[in-house]
């Protein structure tokens, strides 16, 4: 898998952006966060999805390393947004 090639790697430099990660099902978002903490992301959270985003499982992912659409979704992976404060830009959609 992809995403375990990334845990090999050094952490990655936090910053001050918000990303929200949507996905399929509760697995999917438990997975993603654990994987984020590895790679040092000591402040990925999962949350409640809010509705206007997604309607899928309704648990998402908070984090704040950047996101790389090439290794970092998987196949539970819905949706990535970029967030600032309570608007959100889709920047990633698994299709």
């Amino acid at each position: 898998m992809v995403f375990d090639k990334l845990i090999e790697m050094k952490p990655e430099k936090q910053t001050s952006t918000r990303y929200v990660a949507t996905f399929h099902n509760d697995y999917g978002a438990i997975s993603f966060e654990r994987r984020l903490k590895k790679l040092g992301d000591s402040q990925a959270r999962l949350m409640p999805v809010p509705r206007h985003i997604s309607a899928s499982c309704g648990l998402g992912v908070a984090f704040f390393i950047p996101f790389d659409p090439k290794t970092m979704p998987d196949e539970n992976t819905d949706s990535v947004y970029q967030s600032d404060g309570d608007s959100y830009q889709l920047v990633f959609e698994n299709k």
